[in-house]
């Protein structure tokens, strides 16, 4: 077996038999003759679905920052400077989306400073850096594959994803077309929203305003009030995802950027012919692959 601790920037590899440092690549150590196993894990850029190395700062690809590994000695030193010190490293590694650097010195802040105001800041960035899509997706390479749709980590025997994505026969392009259609859908539930409550609104609205004194009043007027706001967010955002996840708000202004579920994967069939993959909110009349008239 194969111990890793950071060492500086980069990582060491320690025979977990006989404490001897060994090279990443070697498979029985050089000391005992224990044997090392194989490196199941592979790295994946997030930005371009591409391998990248444990160590790669940069996707070669893409040139993507992938961010530096970092020693906890070291961000143990920036706490021990104080918090507002720390607090200034923390925001930097927010502003350059180094995910697993900002968790780590959050937690160090509200831990070390625990009723200071910077421990506040820290724990509202903590949830912040949550949702920030990593540099790197870690998976095993045997058994597991990466979607870069919806980032979720799927067993490699399942040749298209729960959100529609098809592995073997890439269709961003089709998921893209999907989402602008939900997009532009929402958007037309806005402006109908809108209408609806603003015609009230114009026809029921009396012309005493201190006739509206009752709570029932307040309440009856309130409700297309409301209709007319979420409209209006329909229409500026135009969420292009569909169920709540949440809050009972999220049916109608749509699940947040960073939330994935199983209510937002996109439906698909498959073509009598040809055997190709059809998202069914496109609402093909013919294959666009075999030209066959679809039922």
């Amino acid at each position: 077996m194969v111990n890793k601790n950071m060492n500086e920037q980069e990582y060491q590899y320690i025979c977990t038999s006989c404490g001897e440092d060994v090279r990443a690549e070697d498979k029985v150590c050089p000391k005992c003759g224990e044997d090392l196993g194989e490196e199941i894990y592979e790295y994946i850029c997030t930005a371009c679905n591409e391998v990248v190395g444990v160590k790669e700062t940069v996707c070669p690809t893409c040139g993507e920052h992938m961010g530096e590994e970092f020693d906890k000695k070291e961000l143990e030193h920036i706490v021990r400077k104080g918090p507002d010190k720390a607090h200034t490293f923390l925001i930097t590694y927010f502003e350059s989306k180094e995910k697993e650097k900002t968790i780590a010195l959050s937690k160090m802040i509200v831990k070390a400073y625990p009723d200071s105001k910077q421990a506040k800041w820290a724990a509202e960035i903590l949830e912040r850096a949550n949702k920030l899509r990593p540099k790197k997706a870690k998976y095993e390479k045997r058994t597991q594959q990466y979607c870069p749709n919806c980032k979720r980590i799927t067993e490699i025997s399942k040749p298209i994803c729960e959100c529609g994505y098809n592995f073997t026969e890439p269709n961003l392009e089709e998921i893209s077309l999907v989402k602008q259609k939900r997009t532009t859908s929402n958007r037309i539930i806005g402006i109908m929203m809108i209408l609806v409550g603003t015609i009230f609104l114009i026809f029921h609205w009396p012309s005493d305003v201190s006739a509206r004194n009752t709570s029932m009043d307040k309440f009856i007027y309130g409700i297309p009030a409301l209709l007319v706001l979420f409209g209006l967010y329909k229409l500026f955002f135009g969420r292009t995802l569909k169920n709540p996840t949440k809050t009972p708000f999220d049916s109608l202004l749509g699940d947040t950027e960073d939330t994935k579920d199983k209510h937002d994967d996109i439906p698909y069939t498959f073509c009598s012919s040809c055997g190709k993959q059809l998202l069914k909110e496109l609402n093909y009349k013919h294959c666009p692959y075999c030209k066959t008239k679809l039922k």
